[in-house]
């Protein structure tokens, strides 16, 4: 109850740094956000030697993610790469976590590694990165295979458009000025025309265009 109660004191000073500094014009707020986001990692490491409590993994690893998306989209990924690698590597460290109900979360934090490594110009690790968020993902799917009992539908589709997601980062990494890689994504794709379609915008935007920063899609 303490940590939980801690995080939601760590949210509700970053809502009121935002209310009054939304777009982080001042250094002190980048600061004060970097204070809390090492307050909200400890807290994760002190329960995480705690089976039990991986729900607080969890939600530690919410709060770090919210904390950090300001600083995606104004410039600051830099500083934002290590909560996020710590907030991915928490999940996957987590037994619990690893199932197919959290999968959406963690290719959402995995996607959110690679956009920052990319906008900083550090292409190789966002590409070892991408590929590490796909072989996981793939390691769930051949675990749904070997069940006897078949996942449902939703399972499944869940699965298909997260290793969808991961390809594209895969791709998108992987693709050189003037390179074209679309073809090979759409071979290797489901054959869903929304994940298709949504596979190639990811490609053909390039993330150093201010005007188009993106993050991760909310669920």
């Amino acid at each position: 109850l303490t940590v939980r109660s801690k995080l939601g004191i760590i949210s509700c000073s970053f809502s009121l740094l935002m209310e009054s500094d939304p777009q982080l014009r001042k250094l002190d707020s980048v600061g004060t956000i970097l204070h809390l986001l090492d307050e909200a990692r400890s807290l994760s490491k002190q329960v995480s030697r705690w089976k039990e409590a991986y729900w607080l993994v969890y939600n530690s690893t919410i709060t770090i993610f919210t904390l950090c998306r300001p600083l995606l989209t104004c410039g600051y990924c830099s500083v934002a790469i290590e909560y996020l690698l710590f907030a991915s590597l928490s999940m996957e460290a987590q037994v619990p976590l690893n199932q197919a109900k959290y999968l959406n979360w963690r290719v959402r934090l995995y996607a959110a590694v690679c956009f920052a490594y990319e906008e900083v110009k550090m292409k190789e690790e966002a590409l070892h990165f991408a590929e590490r968020g796909l072989a996981e993902v793939k390691k769930l799917q051949q675990i749904e295979e070997i069940d006897p009992v078949p996942p449902p539908a939703s399972i499944r589709r869940m699965i298909n458009s997260a290793e969808a997601e991961m390809m594209t980062c895969v791709y998108r990494c992987k693709a050189a000025d003037g390179e074209s890689v679309v073809n090979d994504l759409l071979a290797v794709l489901s054959d869903s025309l929304s994940e298709t379609i949504a596979a190639v915008i990811q490609i053909l935007r390039s993330t150093e265009r201010r005007t188009l920063r993106h993050l991760p899609p909310t669920e």
